[in-house]
């Protein structure tokens, strides 16, 4: 009788468990078409946030690539969501976290960047100007930082700052859509979480 029960018990959360996958599965359908829609973001939002386990065993568990990946979880890849994304993960808000770590840290990224030599240097001999002059302006002294951090990391800070800005900008170099998710250099992970990536960055130069 006992193991009749026992057994009957594992049936019951074997089939809770798949019920909810199905239901979390038909909300992941769902938001295919949500992200097309105008005025849809609280939807997308609630949504995301209703499946972010199921992502998140996805990821860890699947190993998708990032153009998989991004089939499947288009709104992943939306500004707002790369910041609510970063919130669920770590409970903190992303752009308030990355600004104030970037302030931090930037008399040490002036010092890297000061070390530099080449026709690198040279380019980042102006961004170090506009860093010095604009103590008071903090948006434009931050904007220097993330130039000369472009420049410092082999990229076009031109290219990269105008496609976060504005997502539809094609890159002159496609990302590699094929690669896990897990395993894209930095580089290429600029176009798919920027800030994040961005944070990664900063806090790998600072160590």
């Amino acid at each position: 009788m006992l193991r009749n029960l026992k057994r009957l018990r594992s049936i019951f959360v074997h089939y809770t468990q798949l019920a909810k996958q199905i239901s979390l599965e038909n909300i992941r359908v769902e938001l295919l078409t949500d992200v097309r829609q105008r005025n849809s973001a609280s939807d997308v939002r609630q949504k995301m946030s209703r499946t972010f386990s199921y992502r998140r065993q996805e990821v860890v568990q699947g190993s998708p690539t990032a153009g998989e990946f991004k089939a499947r979880w288009p709104a992943v890849f939306q500004i707002n969501e790369v910041n609510a994304e970063f919130q669920r993960i770590t409970t903190l808000q992303l752009e308030t976290t990355f600004a104030a770590q970037l302030d931090r840290i930037t008399p040490q990224l002036m010092t890297v960047f000061q070390k530099k030599g080449g026709v690198s240097g040279q380019k980042l001999a102006h961004h170090l100007q506009i860093m010095q002059e604009a103590e008071s302006d903090v948006k434009v002294k931050r904007e220097a930082v993330l130039r000369a951090l472009c420049l410092y990391l082999g990229e076009e800070d031109g290219s990269l700052i105008r496609e976060y800005l504005n997502p539809r900008t094609p890159r002159q170099t496609p990302c590699p859509t094929s690669t896990p998710l897990t395993q894209i250099p930095q580089s290429c992970q600029l176009c798919y979480l920027p800030s994040a990536a961005w944070a990664s960055s900063i806090e790998g130069l600072r160590k």
